[in-house]
């Protein structure tokens, strides 16, 4: 038997973020004898996690149905949970169990006893600024998916060694205006950006790739969003905002951004009308993944066999036919 100690219950939505999101009275704190039976309401879940098992360092909550949400707690002592899932369809009836954990400190204790930035292998996994100003050291090769994401960062130092920026990193940073893009960056990720305050970027020579909604709803981006070609640093065809038939990409762009076609806004009517044919500059060297998707009117581009295409680039768009004939012809395959 558990005896009567003040405990919390930590539970992580994602792979970065903790939340104490299980209460057992109205502060969050486990401060009465947990006995086999006890019943403990989830918050986030709206069910109640019963006691089926119980050691003096480990306690078993079965947690029925248990969807999404609830994944693990931190890392101080073990509980275990086991959710049950019902046969539906194809699916198989199984009993998956979780490891999360106990911990004699607060949320916010055990936050505060993190580092400020968890690094592994040259990746910043998890960032927890302290201050209004993040600097990530030397060394650091990509920031990782939602490292700094909801944050209160009101400005970020990148290292020189930085290659990537991955998806929703520095998303939801309402008060980030100023980054930096070290000489060196190749690729910034899906949302990296998104939500923030963010008013100018620059664009270093050495970046290779800038995916969808990059910059989706900050301020730099609603400057120019509505233009009819969104071009970054003259290389990258990042937006076709038009509804011409035929589409004439400018000279000088190198790379069809991912969405590029797709994320257009829709016409009076609607409705998507989509560019009959479109034809690319000399200078274009890579199409990225879904760059043409949903364009169902396409019929004609004019492709090079010295282009760089993403085995997506023409997903369920009219020229799709066109597109794996043109890779047969080249001896390859989609």
């Amino acid at each position: 038997m558990l005896m009567a100690k003040k405990l919390y219950l930590h539970i992580k939505w994602d792979e970065t973020r903790e939340k104490n999101c299980s209460r057992a009275g109205d502060d969050g704190i486990y401060d009465v004898e947990i006995n086999e039976g006890d019943e403990f309401k989830l918050i986030c879940h709206l069910k109640k996690a019963t006691v089926t098992k119980l050691t003096d360092d480990e306690v078993t909550l079965d947690i029925p149905d248990k969807g999404e949400y609830i994944l693990r707690l931190n890392e101080t002592a073990t509980i275990r949970y086991s959710d049950g899932h019902q046969s539906c369809g194809d699916w198989v009836d199984e009993r998956l169990t979780y490891e999360i954990k106990l911990s004699d400190m607060s949320l916010d204790e055990y936050e505060a006893s993190l580092p400020e930035l968890d690094i592994k292998d040259g990746v910043l996994i998890n960032a927890r600024p302290k201050g209004e100003v993040a600097v990530v050291p030397e060394g650091v090769v990509e920031i990782g998916h939602k490292a700094f994401c909801e944050t209160k960062i009101k400005e970020v130092v990148l290292p020189s060694t930085l290659k990537k920026i991955s998806w929703f990193a520095f998303s939801e940073c309402r008060y980030l205006k100023r980054v930096t893009l070290p000489d060196g960056l190749e690729s910034l990720g899906f949302y990296s950006f998104a939500d923030t305050g963010l008013e100018d970027i620059n664009f270093p020579s050495s970046l290779m790739k800038i995916d969808k909604c990059t910059f989706q709803n900050t301020p730099f981006f609603e400057k120019i969003e509505n233009k009819k070609f969104v071009i970054f640093a003259d290389r990258f065809l990042y937006l076709y905002n038009g509804y011409d038939d035929t589409v004439e990409v400018p000279d000088g762009v190198e790379v069809i951004c991912s969405g590029a076609f797709t994320s257009r806004k829709p016409d009076d009517d609607y409705c998507f009308r989509t560019p009959k044919r479109i034809i690319l500059p000399g200078s274009v060297k890579r199409i990225d993944e879904y760059a043409f998707k949903y364009m169902y009117g396409l019929q004609e581009i004019n492709l090079s066999g010295d282009i760089d295409i993403a085995p997506t680039a023409f997903d369920q768009s009219g020229y799709k036919t066109n597109y794996e004939a043109f890779l047969a012809d080249k001896g390859e395959k989609k």
